[in-house]
């Protein structure tokens, strides 16, 4: 004799979506969004389901809380009410999949015409589906420039183009990081990614030569510096990448406007083009932890020197 399920409750279904919401960031983010939604509701309404909740109470949520007014004036960004109506929007679309909300009844949070929430912002530029990339020619060419260019140059576009590795880490690095070749010839290079990722694996050839020009007598001293000696910060890093921007110029072979950000969405792209998973690209680049992700090794190399190798070959 089979047994029903209990309904669950509004506060178990909020918890199975924020469960569905695959980045810690992003969940840490929706608790913060759909939480006082659900107390509020509670509040106002105990005995009615959340999933059941009118255009009317939606916009009255929305005067209240996610854009309430002081002496006639916003207290809250646009951008920020923006993200907090998908985020809404998003919770409503979950109760209609799961069939606690009639299929026919539009969802509180999403936009019409003349009504009192306002319509989402298009796509930014800097939204990740409509960034530029560098072409597999033009990450060549950068890489060439770099290198005619100087040292801290050709280490910066390497790291970050060929190995994905966030300008954070890549200023942190010391003597320390970079030691003197082990057998064989090879040099380790000890990295420092997102959330505390750290790693050492083997530097990429390209940079053996780069390596032995930055490095001082002194382990203590950063890799990357001004030609003062001073630790390279981040303004010095974009006056790096202007460099290699204007030398392209001059070399007659124009390049878009570089910047880390550009690099490394490159590498993204050009990683994702490689055949690797978006779990194995956040493990390499330290979004997640890489010992949480598994990722067959080939004998004698790391699984970044295979990948820098698949962008190498795409961008020859």
């Amino acid at each position: 004799m089979s047994t029903q399920n209990p309904p669950l409750s509004d506060h178990q279904l909020v918890l199975h979506f924020l469960a569905a919401r695959e980045q810690l960031t992003s969940r840490d983010t929706y608790r913060q969004v759909v939480g006082p939604l659900l107390d509020w509701h509670q509040t106002r309404r105990p005995d009615e389901p959340l999933a059941r909740l009118s255009r009317a109470d939606a916009i009255a949520y929305y005067r209240e809380h996610l854009n309430p007014l002081r002496d006639g004036q916003p207290t809250r960004s646009p951008a920020t009410i923006r993200r907090d109506l998908t985020i809404l929007a998003s919770l409503y679309a979950f109760f209609a999949d799961r069939d606690l909300r009639d299929p026919d009844r539009p969802n509180p949070f999403h936009t019409a015409p003349g009504s009192q929430i306002p319509p989402p912002k298009p796509p930014a530029a800097s939204d990740a589906r409509n960034r530029p990339t560098l072409t597999a020619g033009q990450l060549q060419r950068t890489i060439d420039v770099a290198r005619d260019l100087g040292p801290n140059e050709h280490f910066l576009v390497v790291l970050i183009g060929l190995m994905g590795q966030p300008v954070h880490g890549i200023q942190a690095l010391t003597g320390h990081d970079v030691p003197p070749a082990v057998g064989g010839g090879r040099h380790l290079i000890h990295l420092r990614a997102r959330r505390g990722t750290r790693s050492w694996e083997p530097l990429l050839p390209e940079l053996h030569d780069t390596v032995e020009a930055l490095r001082t007598t002194d382990p203590d001293q950063p890799l990357l510096r001004s030609p003062r000696g001073r630790p390279a910060n981040r303004r010095l890093i974009g006056d790096y990448f202007r460099q290699i921007t204007a030398h392209a110029t001059v070399l007659g072979t124009p390049l878009p406007a570089l910047d880390s950000a550009l690099l490394h969405h490159t590498f993204v792209v050009m990683a994702r083009q490689s055949g690797w998973s978006v779990e194995q690209i956040q493990a390499l680049t330290g979004q997640l932890d890489g010992a949480q992700i598994a990722i067959p090794d080939a004998p004698g190399t790391s699984r970044l020197e295979r990948l820098a190798q698949h962008i190498r070959n795409a961008a020859s």
